[in-house]
C-alpha cells in the first residue's frame, strides 16, 4: 500500500510540475507576443521605411533604471518618422501600423488620399501630423478628428475647406495649426473652440483682417497671417484688440499711427516691429508700458530728443530708424549705439543697405517712399546733408509729387535714378542745376512727351534710360535723333507692338495711381496691360474701366473673394492671364458670358470642377492652361469630373492640365474635343490604357506625358497617331528601345 501511495504522490507531483511548465511556457509565449514580437515587426517596418527613403528616430522603450539589465539598444520605440516627398501611396502607409508608439508623423508631399489617412486610424499615439501638399479632402478631417490627443496639424496646400474645419470641435488638444488657401473667415469660426491653440498659421488663406476677431478667445501667441494687400497695415491692429495672449505679430506693421497702437494688447507682447511717418513720441510712450516686450523695432520720423524716453526704457533690445539723424549729428546718437541693447540707425543708411549697395554711404544715397519699404521721409531737404553723394536712387508711391530742387543742388551728383511718383516737366527742368549729372534713369507712368522735351534740354547727360507707355512714336524718334550724338539712349517698357497690333505696358501695381489711370483711360492705343501682384479690388476696378483693353495679365494677384467682381465686367477681353492668383470658382463664374475670350491661363489658382463647368461655356476659347503649383495650391481642385465638362468645347485647340488629379477616365472626354491639337498631361495618373484611348484622337499634334505612369509597352500606341508631330516622354523611357524604334518608324516625329 505504501508503495502504491508513493507512486500516486509521485504522479501527482509530476502533473503539477507539468502544469507549471505549461503555464511558464504560456507566459513566455505571451511575453514574447506582447513585448518581443512588436519589436521584431517594428524592425521589419523600419527596414521597409528606409527602403522608401524615410528617416526614423528612436527612443528607449524601458525606464532608465532597467536599461543596465536589458540593454539600451535592444528595446527602442520609433517615435518620429520623416517621409516627405517620397511618392508614398495609400497602400504603402500600412507599414506604419507596426510602429504603435510613433508620435511625430511627417507625410507631406506624397500622393496620399483620404483612404490613406483612414488606414492610419490605429495609430493612437500620434501627436504631430504633417499632411501638407497631399491629396486629402474634408473627408480626411473626419478621420483625423478621431485622435482627440492630436496637438499639431499641418494641412496647408490641401483641399481641406471650411467644411472640414468643423471637425475641430472633436480635437480639443490642438496647440499648433497650419491651414490652406481655401480657408475663409467662415472656416475660422470653427477654430475658435480650440482653447489650447497657441500657434496659428493661415499664411496662404483667404481670411480677412476682420476675421482675426473670431479667434480672439484662443490663447494664440504666434500668428502667421495672410499677406493682406502685401503688407500688414496699422489699421488692422483694431481686429486684435481682444487678443490677450499674442506675443508676436505677423511681420512688420506698416503705416502705423498712434491710434493704432492704442488698439494693440500689450500684456503678453514680446516682439514688435512697426513703422509710420505719423508716429509721435506720445504714441510710442505706450510701448514702454508693455511688461514683456523684449524686442522693439521702430521706423519713424522723430528726432533723437523725442526718442529719448523710449531709449531710456527697460526694453532690452531696441532698434530705432529715423531720417532725422544726419552725419552732422553723429556724436549726438553715437552714445546710444550699444548693441544689442540700444541701436539707433539712420534712415538713409538703412535704405542704402536694403538696396544692397557696397560703396561708401557718403558717396551714395538711396531713399524709399513705397509701402514695401517705409514711407517715412517727408522733408526731402534732408538730402542736403549728403554733400558728397554722387549716386542718388529714390522710389515713390504713384501719386507722390516728385521734387528735385534739393537733389539737383547736390554738387557731386552724377547718377540719378527715380522710380514711380508723379514727375512734372517743370521739376525735370531743375536738373539744369546739376552740372555733373551724367546718368539719368526714370521709370514712371507720369512721363509723357512734354517730359521728353525737357530732358532733351539737359546737355550734360551721357546715358538716359526712360520707361513710360505714353511717349508718342514721333516724340521718341525726335528725342533719339537729338540725343544719340552725345548720349546713350534706351527706352524700356515703352509703348510697343504686341502681336503686331496691340500696345502693351509692363509695370508694378503700386504705380497704378490716378495719374497713370488718366493716361490709360485717355489712350485708345492701350489694348494690352500686364500688372503683376495686384493686392486690392480697387486696382482691378480701375482696370475694368478700360473699354479698349483686349489683353490683361494680372498674375499673382492676391485678392479676397469679393474683390474679383470687377473681372466679370471685362467682357471685351481676348487674352486673360491669372496664373498664381488667389481665386476660386466663384471668381470666374462670370467668365461664362465672355464671347471673345480666346486664351485663359489659370495655373496655380484654386479653380475646381465647378469653375471648369463655367469655362466650358466659353465657346470662343481656344487655349486653356491649368498647372497646379505645389507650393501654394490647395488641390486636388480638378479631377475626371471636371474634364468631362470640357468635352463639348467647339474651338479648344490647346489644353494643358499639369499635375491635376485626373486618371485614364479623362482620356475618354479628351478624345471628344475634336479641335484639340496640343495636350499636356504632365504629372498626372495617365497609364497605358489612357494613352491607348488618346491614340484614337485624329488631330492631336503635340502631346506631353512626362512624369505619368505610362510604361514602355504603352509607347507603341504613339505609332498609331498619324497627326502627331511632337511628343515628350517620361524621363525613364526616352532612351528605351521602343522610343528608338518610334523615331525610326516616324522620322518626322520629334520624340524627347
Amino acid at each position: 500500500m505504501g508503495k502504491r501511495r508513493g507512486w500516486r504522490r509521485f504522479l501527482r507531483l509530476r502533473l503539477a510540475t507539468l502544469l507549471l511548465l505549461i503555464t511558464a511556457a504560456c507566459l513566455g509565449l505571451a511575453f514574447r507576443q506582447a513585448y518581443l514580437a512588436p519589436y521584431a515587426r517594428q524592425a521589419v517596418a523600419v527596414v521597409k521605411l528606409r527602403e522608401m527613403g524615410a528617416t526614423v528616430e528612436f527612443e528607449p522603450a524601458q525606464p532608465e533604471w532597467l536599461a543596465p539589465l536589458v540593454g539600451r539598444d535592444e528595446f527602442q520605440d520609433v517615435f518620429r518618422v520623416h517621409m516627405e516627398h517620397r511618392n508614398v501611396t495609400d497602400d504603402q502607409l500600412n507599414v506604419l501600423l507596426d510602429l504603435p508608439h510613433v508620435r511625430y508623423l511627417y507625410l507631406a508631399g506624397n500622393p496620399i488620399t483620404d483612404e490613406g489617412v483612414r488606414n492610419l486610424l490605429p495609430l493612437k499615439n500620434v501627436r504631430r501630423l504633417s499632411l501638407w501638399r497631399t491629396n486629402i479632402t474634408d473627408t480626411a478631417m473626419e478621420y483625423i478628428s478621431r485622435n482627440r490627443d492630436l496637438e499639431a496639424l499641418d494641412v496647408h496646400a490641401t483641399a481641406v475647406s471650411d467644411e472640414g474645419l468643423k471637425m475641430f470641435e472633436r480635437m480639443p488638444n490642438l496647440r499648433e495649426l497650419k491651414l490652406n488657401g481655401r480657408i475663409t473667415d467662415e472656416g475660422l469660426r470653427h477654430v475658435a473652440p480650440l482653447k489650447r491653440l497657441v500657434n496659428l498659421n493661415i499664411g496662404m488663406s483667404q481670411v480677412t483682417p476682420a476675421g482675426m476677431a473670431l479667434v480672439a478667445d484662443c490663447p494664440i501667441r504666434v500668428l502667421d497671417a495672410p499677406p493682406w494687400e502685401s503688407t500688414f497695415r496699422g489699421e488692422y491692429l483694431k481686429h486684435f484688440r481682444d487678443w490677450k495672449h499674442l506675443a508676436t505679430l505677423p511681420g512688420h506693421v506698416y503705416y502705423c499711427r498712434d491710434e493704432h497702437l492704442r488698439e494693440l494688447p500689450l500684456d503678453k507682447l514680446e516682439s514688435l516691429s512697426i513703422s509710420g511717418s505719423e508716429l509721435t513720441a506720445a504714441g510710442l510712450q505706450r510701448l514702454i508700458e508693455a511688461p514683456r516686450l523684449t524686442n522693439l523695432n521702430v521706423e519713424c520720423n522723430l528726432s533723437l530728443k523725442e526718442l529719448e524716453p523710449l531709449m531710456r526704457s527697460r526694453i532690452p533690445r531696441i532698434t530705432i530708424t529715423t531720417p532725422k539723424l544726419t552725419p552732422q549729428t553723429q556724436a549726438d546718437f553715437a552714445a546710444w549705439n550699444k548693441p544689442p541693447r540700444r541701436i539707433v540707425r539712420n534712415m538713409w543708411e538703412t535704405l542704402r543697405l536694403r538696396v544692397g549697395l557696397s560703396t561708401k554711404p557718403s558717396a551714395r544715397l538711396n531713399g524709399g517712399m513705397t509701402a514695401r519699404q517705409t514711407r517715412l521721409v517727408k522733408d526731402w531737404s534732408l538730402v542736403k546733408a549728403w554733400q558728397n553723394a554722387n549716386v542718388v536712387s529714390l522710389e515713390f508711391d504713384p501719386d507722390d509729387k516728385v521734387e528735385l530742387e534739393h537733389i539737383a543742388a547736390l554738387p557731386n551728383l552724377q547718377t540719378l535714378r527715380l522710380t514711380g511718383g508723379e514727375i512734372a516737366p517743370a521739376e525735370l527742368a531743375k536738373l539744369h542745376a546739376a552740372p555733373n549729372l551724367r546718368d539719368l534713369l526714370i521709370h514712371s507712368l507720369s512721363l509723357d512727351d512734354d517730359c521728353l522735351r525737357e530732358i532733351a534740354e539737359l546737355p550734360q547727360l551721357k546715358s538716359i534710360d526712360l520707361s513710360s507707355p505714353w511717349f508718342s512714336e514721333s516724340a521718341v524718334r525726335a528725342f533719339t535723333a537729338r540725343m544719340k550724338p552725345r548720349a546713350r539712349v534706351q527706352f524700356t517698357h515703352a509703348a510697343g507692338q504686341w502681336n503686331g497690333r496691340l500696345n502693351q505696358v509692363l509695370c508694378r501695381p503700386d504705380f497704378l495711381g490716378d495719374v497713370a489711370m488718366k493716361h490709360l483711360q485717355a489712350d485708345e492705343r492701350m489694348q494690352a496691360l500686364r500688372f503683376h501682384g495686384l493686392t486690392n479690388g480697387e486696382q482691378l476696378e480701375k482696370l475694368a474701366g478700360l473699354s479698349n483693353l483686349r489683353s490683361l495679365d494680372v498674375q499673382q494677384a492676391w485678392l479676397h473673394r469679393g474683390d474679383w467682381s470687377a473681372l466679370g465686367e471685362m467682357k471685351q477681353l481676348r487674352h486673360l492671364d491669372l496664373a498664381g492668383s488667389r481665386l476660386g470658382d466663384d471668381a470666374i463664374v462670370g467668365l461664362a458670358d465672355f464671347e471673345q475670350l480666346v486664351q485663359l491661363n489659370l495655373s496655380g489658382t484654386q479653380i475646381g470642377n465647378r469653375g471648369l463647368e463655367a469655362i466650358s461655356r466659353i465657346e470662343s476659347l481656344e487655349e486653356l492652361l491649368m498647372y497646379r503649383y505645389h507650393y501654394s495650391d490647395g488641390g486636388p481642385w480638378i479631377n475626371d469630373e471636371g474634364i468631362r465638362h470640357l468635352a463639348a468645347m467647339p474651338r479648344l485647340r490647346k489644353l494643358h492640365m499639369v499635375a491635376v488629379q485626373i486618371t485614364d477616365a479623362s482620356a475618354e472626354s479628351l478624345v471628344q474635343i475634336a479641335s484639340l491639337e496640343d495636350l499636356d498631361l504632365r504629372e498626372t495618373s495617365l497609364t497605358d490604357a489612357g494613352l491607348k484611348t488618346l491614340a484614337k484622337h485624329p488631330g492631336l499634334r503635340i502631346l506631353n506625358i512626362t512624369r505619368t505612369q505610362v510604361t514602355e509597352s504603352g509607347l507603341a500606341e504613339l505609332a498609331n497617331m498619324p497627326s502627331l508631330q511632337r511628343v515628350s516622354l517620361p524621363y525613364n523611357l526616352r532612351g528605351s528601345e521602343t522610343a528608338r524604334n518610334l523615331r525610326q518608324l516616324r522620322p518626322g516625329l520629334r520624340v524627347n
